[in-house]
């Protein structure tokens, strides 16, 4: 069965980031920045707020429903790259949406790439580019 056809788009969803989110994920990585903890300090710095971490957004896949990986077959994450136009904010509210943008098989791995975008009023935010490694089981 051929279910990874490129061009495979998820809906759009919305997606908001508290602060309290950004200080849980910080204190995970070991992130101790004032950058994002301290609303005065990132204004200060230039931010319109407490600006997300840039690894963050790899965290908005499980805010998407995505059909072509709705099973529970490994994948193995091959390569990841972020890519800003503006900074991410907590408490502003984004548009997110996933594209299966190409497919590539070698014998019995199929290399999913895909882009997540992030759109602020249908301006592009950032975009994330994602690899996985799928290894088919045998049937």
């Amino acid at each position: 069965m051929n279910k990874w056809k490129k061009g495979l788009k998820t809906p759009v969803e919305k997606i908001r980031i508290s602060e309290t989110d950004v200080a849980n994920y910080c204190t995970f990585i070991g992130e101790s920045s004032a950058l994002y903890k301290d609303k005065a300090y990132a204004i200060k710095c230039g931010y319109e707020g407490i600006p997300l971490p840039y690894t963050y957004a790899s965290l908005f896949w499980q805010k998407l429903s995505i059909p072509w990986l709705a099973n529970d077959d490994p994948v193995i994450l091959v390569e990841q790259n972020f890519s800003y136009d503006f900074p991410l904010i907590c408490g502003i509210t984004y548009d997110i949406s996933m594209e299966l943008t190409n497919v590539r098989r070698i014998r019995e791995q199929l290399f999913l790439y895909h882009t997540l975008t992030v759109l602020l009023d249908g301006i592009k935010q950032m975009t994330m580019k994602t690899t996985l490694l799928y290894e088919e089981q045998p049937t």
